[in-house]
């Protein structure tokens, strides 16, 4: 949960809110971790994290791009579609 609270008060998430410049693909690119606006098939416009539960919500617009017209079309047809965040770090455990 503090992870989530850092990140989405992080200035860089909110810069890109604001400049609406957070964007989405369609899928998960197994060689990189940075998205690519060529690609993009969202906006990010809202992120939120629920205090009680830690459950992030959010809202984002569909562009008219290539890769947005086939999450339309997906959604039209009623796939149930899913999100996920892209991470990277270390992942150290203790007993």
């Amino acid at each position: 949960k503090a992870c989530w609270e850092q990140a989405l008060n992080s200035d860089d998430v909110k810069e890109k809110r604001e400049t609406r410049t957070m964007f989405g693909e369609l899928d998960h690119p197994a060689e990189r971790l940075e998205t690519l606006q060529e690609r993009a098939a969202i906006i990010t416009t809202k992120l939120e994290m629920n205090n009680k539960d830690g459950v992030i919500m959010g809202e984002a617009d569909i562009l008219d791009t290539p890769f947005g017209r086939i999450l339309k079309t997906f959604i039209d047809a009623g796939v149930k579609v899913g999100i996920s965040s892209r991470g990277a770090g270390e992942e150290t455990t203790s007993p």
